[in-house]
């Protein structure tokens, strides 16, 4: 219990996730949450959770030693829970005296100085690698080692040692050198970037009928309002970084914005979820919806740049998953990457009260005011001057504290 609430300590078994076909522990963990929670009344449902390596303390009897649950808890959140680096083996300097597995330690090392590392170290809990901070560093390997890892190999890679074996099988493929200045948008096919593009007649007149009737929505039945609107730049590309409280926040935020900015606003939405079907996919063409594949973050991420480069608006949701408490969560590293990559222009926005309208597990909406309070541009180049390992983080943090002085003091606290 945390502050009235329910969290979770949660130990992932790296085998079952492996054999689940999804991707990385981080998401792994929040679909088997969620699913749980679907089904459990309210005051079940968690508020939060932490990752952790070890199993839960016990006493003789084999009972938990509850009463370190919170301590354990906090230092699991605060990323204290990374395993402690062992002693290398003589089997493991041999190792990483060979040149590309040398190069790869070294690498990381230089982009996580204040990670514990090591070579069972786990990439996603220990050194915090999501699936966007997977291109970036995809992308750093092809620059200093002339290496592409597929996103499904990446897919495998659970420590630093499952990484340098695929980095050195990769170094042995014909076509391991590659063009390293290569931009993520030109790895795209026709096909995928018109997803980015304006659409042709049909589109656009199901766009401004669509809009307009989201808009007229959101003011009569959620009495929407928009603080800060003469913040807005009058064009992008710029980058809507929200927080994401329920699936009315794409729809409060489009609404929110002035005409200039709306008609060309993108987000993105899961490809099994949105675009199962020509009629969806025409919808959600029309209403500038791209897809996500969880499997292909890469794609993801060329896609928003490709968006961003042909001056358009995109709204990020940076916590990844809806608030199980409204309250503002964490951020992934991925939007640092994304403004690291294409160096766009951030407006951070708060949306408050779409919790109160519809909650993760409600269904349908009820009626309760909702604001977007949006706050001064930020450009990427004073988000990454602050303190960090990387500049992905520094921006990340910037762009989480920057979201956070713009919630209510009730809803702000990030958990």
């Amino acid at each position: 219990e945390v502050e009235g609430a329910l969290h979770a300590l949660v130990m992932p078994d790296q085998e079952a996730i492996l054999a689940s076909g999804t991707p990385r522990i981080e998401d792994a963990t929040r679909v088997a949450l969620q699913s749980a929670g679907a089904h459990l009344p309210g005051h079940q449902r968690l508020a939060g959770y932490a990752l952790i390596r070890e199993h839960l303390p016990r006493t003789r009897l084999g009972k938990f030693r509850r009463f370190l649950l919170p301590d354990l808890y906090e230092q699991a959140r605060a990323g204290a829970g990374a395993a402690e680096p062992s002693e290398p083996s003589p089997e493991d300097d041999a190792l990483l005296a060979q040149p590309l597995a040398g190069a790869l330690w070294r690498l990381f090392k230089t982009r996580y100085p204040r990670r514990r590392l090591s070579l069972d170290a786990s990439l996603s809990l220990d050194l915090g690698i999501d699936s966007l901070e997977w291109i970036a560093l995809s992308l750093e390997l092809e620059r200093r080692l002339g290496v592409r890892l597929g996103e499904a190999e990446t897919a495998e890679a659970f420590t630093v040692r499952d990484l340098i074996a695929l980095v050195e099988t990769a170094a042995q493929r014909p076509a391991a050198a590659v063009d390293a200045g290569r931009a993520p948008a030109a790895r795209l096919t026709a096909e995928q970037r018109q997803w980015t593009r304006e659409g042709n007649l049909g589109h656009r007149l199901v766009r401004a009928v669509l809009f307009a009737l989201n808009a007229l929505a959101m003011k009569a039945f959620f009495a929407l309002r928009a603080g800060g609107y003469d913040r807005l730049p009058r064009s992008g590309p710029l980058v809507i970084v929200a927080n994401h409280a329920s699936d009315l926040d794409p729809l409060a935020v489009s609404a929110a914005l002035p005409l200039r900015l709306r008609w060309r606003s993108h987000w993105g939405g899961d490809v099994a979820r949105l675009f199962s079907g020509p009629l969806r996919r025409f919808f959600c063409r029309s209403v500038n919806i791209f897809p996500v594949d969880e499997r292909s973050p890469g794609t993801t991420l060329a896609l928003a740049a490709e968006t961003l480069a042909g001056g358009g608006t995109l709204i990020w949701f940076p916590e990844a998953w809806r608030s199980p408490s409204g309250r503002l969560q964490r951020f992934f590293p991925g939007i640092g990457s994304l403004i690291e990559t294409t160096g766009a222009t951030a407006v951070p926005a708060y949306i408050a009260g779409s919790y109160e309208a519809m909650p993760r597990w409600a269904r349908v909406p009820r009626r309760h005011a909702i604001t977007v309070t949006f706050g001064a541009p930020l450009e990427a180049e004073a988000l990454a001057a602050g303190s960090g390992e990387t500049a992905a983080w520094r921006i990340t943090h910037a762009l989480e504290q920057a979201v956070a002085a713009l919630a209510p003091a009730e809803d702000g606290d990030v958990r």
